[in-house]
Protein backbone atom coordinates (compact mmCIF):
# COMPACT_ATOMS: atom_id res chain seq x y z
CA UNK A 1 0.00 0.00 0.00
CA UNK A 2 2.86 2.37 0.71
CA UNK A 3 4.28 1.87 -2.78
CA UNK A 4 1.02 2.57 -4.65
CA UNK A 5 1.10 5.61 -6.93
CA UNK A 6 -0.90 8.62 -5.82
CA UNK A 7 -4.26 8.98 -7.50
CA UNK A 8 -4.31 11.65 -10.17
CA UNK A 9 -6.68 14.52 -9.48
CA UNK A 10 -9.95 14.44 -11.41
CA UNK A 11 -10.05 16.69 -14.42
CA UNK A 12 -12.34 19.61 -13.66
CA UNK A 13 -14.69 20.87 -16.33
CA UNK A 14 -16.48 24.20 -16.27
CA UNK A 15 -20.03 24.22 -14.95
CA UNK A 16 -22.68 25.30 -17.40
CA UNK A 17 -25.65 26.82 -15.67
CA UNK A 18 -27.80 26.97 -18.79
CA UNK A 19 -27.79 24.96 -21.97
CA UNK A 20 -30.23 25.79 -24.75
CA UNK A 21 -31.64 22.50 -25.94
CA UNK A 22 -33.03 22.72 -29.42
CA UNK A 23 -34.59 20.10 -31.56
CA UNK A 24 -37.73 18.10 -31.88
CA UNK A 25 -39.63 16.31 -29.18
CA UNK A 26 -39.35 12.53 -29.00
CA UNK A 27 -42.49 10.41 -29.52
CA UNK A 28 -42.71 9.82 -25.73
CA UNK A 29 -42.41 13.56 -25.03
CA UNK A 30 -45.09 14.28 -27.64
CA UNK A 31 -47.47 11.77 -26.01
CA UNK A 32 -46.84 13.26 -22.55
CA UNK A 33 -47.38 16.77 -23.90
CA UNK A 34 -50.67 15.75 -25.52
CA UNK A 35 -51.97 13.63 -22.63
CA UNK A 36 -50.75 15.61 -19.62
CA UNK A 37 -50.17 19.12 -20.93
CA UNK A 38 -53.55 20.53 -19.96
CA UNK A 39 -53.09 19.20 -16.41
CA UNK A 40 -49.55 20.38 -15.73
CA UNK A 41 -48.81 23.27 -18.10
CA UNK A 42 -49.75 26.91 -17.83
CA UNK A 43 -49.84 29.16 -20.86
CA UNK A 44 -48.36 32.46 -19.84
CA UNK A 45 -48.49 35.97 -21.24
CA UNK A 46 -45.02 37.44 -20.73
CA UNK A 47 -46.53 40.82 -19.94
CA UNK A 48 -48.49 39.50 -16.96
CA UNK A 49 -47.35 38.44 -13.50
CA UNK A 50 -48.32 34.96 -12.35
CA UNK A 51 -50.66 35.08 -9.36
CA UNK A 52 -49.50 31.94 -7.52
CA UNK A 53 -52.01 32.53 -4.72
CA UNK A 54 -54.92 32.32 -7.18
CA UNK A 55 -53.31 29.59 -9.29
CA UNK A 56 -52.65 27.18 -6.40
CA UNK A 57 -55.43 28.34 -4.09
CA UNK A 58 -53.26 29.08 -1.06
CA UNK A 59 -51.14 31.84 0.42
CA UNK A 60 -47.68 30.34 0.90
CA UNK A 61 -44.05 31.16 0.12
CA UNK A 62 -43.34 30.25 -3.50
CA UNK A 63 -40.25 28.48 -4.81
CA UNK A 64 -39.78 28.75 -8.57
CA UNK A 65 -37.25 26.55 -10.32
CA UNK A 66 -36.29 27.64 -13.83
CA UNK A 67 -34.97 24.96 -16.15
CA UNK A 68 -35.96 21.93 -14.11
CA UNK A 69 -34.57 19.12 -16.27
CA UNK A 70 -36.31 15.87 -15.34
CA UNK A 71 -37.82 17.42 -12.21
CA UNK A 72 -35.94 15.46 -9.54
CA UNK A 73 -34.84 18.61 -7.68
CA UNK A 74 -38.30 20.17 -7.93
CA UNK A 75 -39.91 17.04 -6.47
CA UNK A 76 -37.31 16.86 -3.69
CA UNK A 77 -37.86 20.50 -2.76
CA UNK A 78 -41.63 19.98 -2.70
CA UNK A 79 -41.21 16.98 -0.36
CA UNK A 80 -38.76 18.80 1.93
CA UNK A 81 -40.76 22.03 2.17
CA UNK A 82 -44.45 21.10 1.90
CA UNK A 83 -45.47 24.44 3.41
CA UNK A 84 -44.21 26.23 0.29
CA UNK A 85 -45.67 26.29 -3.20
CA UNK A 86 -43.19 24.70 -5.61
CA UNK A 87 -43.35 25.63 -9.26
CA UNK A 88 -41.08 24.78 -12.17
CA UNK A 89 -40.70 26.77 -15.35
CA UNK A 90 -39.23 25.88 -18.70
CA UNK A 91 -39.14 27.94 -21.84
CA UNK A 92 -39.93 25.96 -24.96
CA UNK A 93 -39.79 27.85 -28.24
CA UNK A 94 -42.85 27.16 -30.43
CA UNK A 95 -40.63 25.72 -33.18
CA UNK A 96 -39.58 22.79 -30.97
CA UNK A 97 -43.15 21.58 -30.44
CA UNK A 98 -44.35 18.80 -32.72
CA UNK A 99 -46.10 19.88 -35.90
Amino acid sequence: MENEPAASPAKMRPIRSFVLRQGRMSPAQTRAYEQLGTRFMLAHDNAAMIDYRALFGRDAPTIVEIGFGMGESTAAIARLIPSATSSASKYTPPASAPC
